[in-house]
C-alpha cells in the first residue's frame, strides 16, 4: 500500500468513527433525552485527529480491517449455506420432481445430432437499443 493510500485509509477510518460516535450520541439523546458529552467529545476528537495527524489511526485501522476480514470469513459461508438450502436446493428438488430439464442435458438416443439450430435473426448492430 502506498503512503498516500494508507493516510487516506486511516483518515477515512477516523471520519467514519467520528460520524459513528456522533450518531450514537444523537440516538441516545432522542431515546433517553440526555446529552452524552463524552461521545460528542470523542467524535470531535476523532474528527480533529483525522485531519491533523491521521497516522495515529494506522494500527486501530489495521486491527479493525483484520476484524472485518475475520467476521467476513465466518459469516460468508454461513449465509451462502442458508441461501443454498433455502433457494437453490428446493428448486433442484422441484425440477427433479416435475422432470424438467432446464439445461437440456438429457440424452435422446433417437436424435442424430445435438446441434441446436437458431433462427436467422436480422440484427441491426448500429441501433442495438
Amino acid at each position: 500500500m502506498k503512503k498516500d493510500e494508507a493516510i487516506n485509509n486511516t483518515k477515512g477510518f477516523g471520519i467514519v468513527f467520528s460520524i459513528f460516535f456522533f450518531l450514537l450520541s444523537l440516538y441516545l439523546f432522542y431515546s433517553k433525552s440526555d446529552i452524552y458529552y463524552s461521545l460528542i467529545t470523542l467524535s470531535a476528537l476523532f474528527l480533529i485527529i483525522s485531519f491533523t495527524y491521521p497516522k495515529l489511526f494506522y494500527y486501530p485501522n489495521k486491527f479493525w480491517m483484520s476484524f472485518g476480514y475475520l467476521i467476513g470469513s465466518i459469516t460468508t459461508p454461513i449465509l451462502l449455506s442458508i441461501i443454498y438450502f433455502i433457494i437453490i436446493f428446493p428448486i433442484g428438488i422441484l425440477l427433479r420432481l416435475f422432470n424438467k430439464d432446464v439445461l437440456d442435458k438429457k440424452i435422446n438416443q433417437n436424435d442424430k445430432t445435438y446441434w441446436k439450430s437458431s433462427a436467422k435473426l436480422q440484427t441491426d448492430f448500429e441501433k442495438q437499443y
